[in-house]
This record gives structure tokens, C-alpha cells and sequence, in this order.
């Protein structure tokens, strides 16, 4: 009986003393912003790079996986980054970039950041951009052919087109 009472009381000691343990430390991811607008871009161009800045103020190190982007129109949007490795209380920065195609429309894309962080593995950051459709004009806005008779053709008239 004695046994049975010193293992009970061994167990409950291991219990009291390890059940009021500190959590090991662990990595703790955020990005800013959060989502990112990369304006208006023309067909054929690309918008000026916007920064994300992905930090760590964790207790360990974050290690980054993966850095991808997700859409459903192609390859508009893009990145770069050299987020490998982050350091307790350091950050990395992600240049986001649009290159827009065509239809003309407003296009949206998820910057999908893939981390050891054990709460939040991964991060989405909201990335979005319009490809406005071109303005087109005239000059002159009108042209008077003057008189033509039947069977006839005017003297020819030059119109500018421009976007």
C-alpha cells in the first residue's frame, strides 16, 4: 500500500511541476499591409512595384516556405522576394507586381506566403489592379466632304485616330 501511495504522490508531483511549464517559443507571422492595390496599368505596361513587409515578433526564427501568387486570369500578378529565413523581431520585404492582360477589367489575385508559423501557416495577402480600356479620339471630330456629284467621289479627308 505504501508503494501504491509514494507512485501516486511521484505522479502527482511530475504533473504539478510540468503542467505550469512555459510553451516552447514559436515564430509569429504578419504581414502590411494586408492587401495591396497595384492601381491602374495600361495593357503592355507594368505597375510600379508596391512593398509588403512580412515580419516576425515571434520568439523563434519564421522560416519561409513558399511565396506564391493565386488567380484565376493567368499570370497578371507577380513577385519577388528574398524571404527565406526571418530572425525573432525581423522582417523581410515581398515587391509585388502587376502586369496586366487582357479582358479590360478589375483583376484580383491572393499573394499566398507559406510559413513554420504554427498558428497561421499560411498568410494570404489580397493583391488587386484594373486594366482600364482605352480612350479612343478623333481629330477633327468632323469633316464636311462638300458637294459630290452622283457617280462621283469627294477629295479624300484625313482623320486622326488616337488613344
Amino acid at each position: 500500500m505504501n508503494k501504491i501511495i509514494f507512485l501516486f504522490f511521484c505522479v502527482y508531483l511530475t504533473n504539478a511541476t510540468t503542467s505550469g511549464a512555459a510553451s516552447p517559443p514559436v515564430p509569429k507571422i504578419s504581414a502590411t499591409p494586408a492587401s495591396v492595390n497595384l492601381g491602374l496599368v495600361k495593357l503592355g505596361l507594368s505597375s510600379a512595384p508596391k512593398v509588403i513587409t512580412v515580419k516576425n515578433s515571434g520568439k523563434s526564427d519564421l522560416v519561409i516556405n513558399s511565396v506564391t501568387t493565386t488567380e484565376t486570369a493567368g499570370n497578371e500578378f507577380s513577385q519577388t522576394n528574398n524571404c527565406v529565413t526571418i530572425l525573432p523581431g525581423s522582417s523581410c520585404l515581398i515587391n509585388a507586381l502587376f502586369t496586366p492582360d487582357l479582358p479590360y477589367a478589375n483583376k484580383t489575385a491572393i499573394l499566398a506566403i507559406a510559413s513554420n508559423d504554427p498558428k497561421k501557416p499560411l498568410l494570404n495577402v489580397k493583391l488587386s489592379g484594373t486594366v482600364p480600356p482605352p480612350i479612343i479620339s478623333a481629330t477633327p471630330a468632323s469633316v464636311n466632304l462638300g458637294p459630290v456629284k452622283l457617280g462621283s467621289s469627294s477629295a479624300p479627308k484625313v482623320i486622326t485616330v488616337n488613344e
